[in-house]
């Protein structure tokens, strides 16, 4: 074999096994992760809406569930008539872009407002930690005293939970109260916390127009 032949060869056996490197470190090479978006001190949620598997909202003693799919997907668990065990996975495009809008929505809500806060409603009970069907008794807090509930929170007219993906005890309990006496603010109680804040109220219409909507579909 000629010396110019010779060379040509070993530049294509080069050349093969440099694309063959390529393809095989491109096909090892793991998917990209969901990027989680940087808490903001102000916001009222803690955990980015990427990290949040599901959600309950507990409205007038009423437990209303919402989970993400593997796809990332929201969809809200109905409860069978039939059989309180079993679950309906309900889940059209229309109620999925409520559902995400409204979360996308309450994890970026800003507080506006913060202010000390003592219990004098002496509330009792508290956040059921069941990652499933974890009832309206158990989650529904007692006020003992509700003329001094000034602000609504000890009795709740909206309590959301939050939990991260996998995991059984909640990221984040919200007790919404009373609208402030312009009109514009909800005030909401972080659980255990002794300092409240204030939200835009469309944070509080935008769950209660979210449950409204799935409520339709049953």
């Amino acid at each position: 074999m000629k010396v110019g032949s010779l060379k040509l060869v070993l530049i294509w056996v080069l050349l093969g096994s440099f694309v063959a490197f390529i393809f095989i470190t491109k096909k090892n090479v793991p998917p990209p992760q969901a990027v989680v978006e940087a808490r903001d001190s102000k916001w009222l949620v803690p955990v980015a809406v990427e990290e949040i598997g599901a959600i309950e909202i507990i409205l007038e003693g009423n437990s209303h569930r919402f989970e993400r799919d593997k796809q990332g997907i929201w969809f809200f668990h109905q409860p069978h008539p039939d059989n309180a065990q079993l679950n309906i996975h309900n889940a059209d495009a229309k109620q999925v872009e409520v559902i995400t809008l409204a979360f996308n929505m309450l994890t970026r809500a800003q507080r506006e407002q913060k202010i000390p806060y003592e219990d004098k409603c002496n509330s009792l009970g508290g956040i059921s930690s069941h990652p499933r069907h974890s009832g309206p008794e158990a989650a529904k807090p007692i006020c003992i005293n509700p003329s001094a509930d000034e602000y609504g929170v000890g009795m709740p007219g909206v309590l959301v939970i939050g939990y991260k993906a996998n995991e059984l005890q909640p990221a984040f309990n919200l007790a919404f109260g009373k609208a402030t006496p312009d009109g514009y603010s909800r005030y909401v109680l972080p659980f255990g916390s002794n300092t409240l804040y204030t939200v835009p109220n469309y944070q509080y219409t935008n769950l209660t127009d979210l449950i409204a909507s799935v409520n339709k579909k049953k």
